[in-house]
């Protein structure tokens, strides 16, 4: 039974999420986050509607990227179509029903000072690593909220003059209006960003990622953005003391991430002072309604298995496959990892082929691989792991 729904409103995505009563998420959807306001109200309305179901009462809470203006209600958000617009409103009337809206980056420590990384007493500092740079302060389990709302917004804090000096940074118009922030190049966009100045080509930032050990040119790219980081948790150190660094968004996951921060960390902090232990959010565990079917080193017969289980463990296997060898077609040469891919591609259909969903997936996944590399890019209804 589920006690709750959950939208997490991005500047690139866009998921909700049904809770049972342990607060483990049941089911989720995830989709791009349209360009226009009407797309964007449309498209929430469709998202709450499937969270409500059968239940209209069935409480929504949606959290957002962005602040909401205390005197008009209009929405200030730098990567969003509502800028401007009065969201919350709108979207009440649009789906007529309550909702509650908070910004997405103080939910986010709430939730990790009350049941993840952070619950404990003590000063928790939040930092969203995304679409933008934000992130929220907790103390004792309480988050710390005064004033307007404002408190937070660490992406739009200038980037001191000798960071910008040391690596030649280029000081560019974030979408707040200002000039130098911090979300322009420590965001997601802003290492793709740094990578063009640098560089002076383009570059995904899934591609540097994914390429950086073995080119030295990104990973001297991967350096000065996670030392524009640290810069910025330095500066919040300086200024809170917190005991502990939860960090989360999409670029948090990165391998590596933690401790390259806390190498350029070391090199800032004073002589003799520790800095703060730095973790990842705590991942929230998913409801899996198949899961006694499925026991790991236990063959099963696949006609036990429920179709659900295949369609998605099936296509979203198809889509990894077909991600990195659409972006690197070279490593098809090799006949190891032909066999591999042939395998995906003929045989494993044989074996679902009493499931027409899952090859009608695997093959838009694989049409989509062609003009697509980056896997976060994909979304399947039914292929969402």
């Amino acid at each position: 039974m589920n006690i709750a729904g959950g939208i997490d409103l991005g500047g690139t995505k866009i998921e909700a999420q049904r809770f049972d009563h342990n607060w483990d998420i049941g089911e989720k959807r995830r989709i791009d986050t349209p360009k226009t306001y009407p797309e964007l109200l449309s498209t929430m309305a469709m998202l709450i509607s499937w969270l409500k179901g059968s239940d209209a009462a069935l409480p929504i809470g949606v959290a957002a990227a962005g602040l909401l203006n205390p005197t008009t209600g209009a929405s200030i958000a730098a990567n969003l179509p509502s800028h401007g617009q009065k969201f919350h409103r709108d979207l009440e009337a649009e789906c007529n029903a309550a909702l509650t809206l908070t910004n997405d980056c103080r939910a986010f420590v709430q939730a990790e000072a009350r049941f993840g990384s952070g619950s404990q007493t003590g000063c928790m500092l939040g930092i969203v690593l995304g679409t933008g740079v934000g992130g929220a302060i907790a103390i004792n389990g309480c988050l710390v909220n005064n004033g307007h709302g404002q408190s937070g917004e660490f992406g739009h804090l200038p980037m001191p003059a000798e960071t910008v000096a040391q690596h030649k940074l280029p000081l560019l118009i974030c979408g707040c209006g200002r000039k130098g922030c911090y979300e322009t190049l420590a965001s997601g966009p802003g290492l793709e960003r740094l990578a063009s100045h640098l560089l002076g080509r383009k570059i995904s930032a899934h591609r540097l990622i994914f390429e950086k050990k073995a080119q030295p040119d990104l990973e001297k790219i991967w350096q000065i953005w996670c030392s524009v980081n640290a810069q910025l948790l330095h500066a919040l150190i300086l200024t809170i003391d917190p005991h502990i660094i939860v960090l989360g968004g999409g670029l948090s996951t990165i391998e590596g991430l933690i401790p390259a921060l806390e190498k350029h960390l070391a090199r800032l902090q004073w002589d003799g002072l520790p800095i703060p232990v730095i973790k990842k959010l705590r991942a929230v565990k998913r409801q899996r309604p198949w899961g006694p079917l499925i026991r790991r080193g236990k063959g099963r017969k696949m006609s036990e298995l429920p179709r659900e289980f295949i369609a998605r463990y099936t296509a979203g296997g198809a889509v990894g496959i077909a991600s990195v060898c659409s972006a690197h077609p070279e490593i098809l040469i090799n006949r190891l990892h032909f066999l591999i891919f042939t395998f995906a591609q003929v045989l494993a259909p044989k074996v679902i082929k009493r499931s027409a969903a899952v090859i009608k997936t695997t093959a838009l996944a694989l049409a989509r691989a062609k003009v697509h590399w980056a896997l976060p890019a994909y979304s399947f209804e039914g292929a969402d792991d």
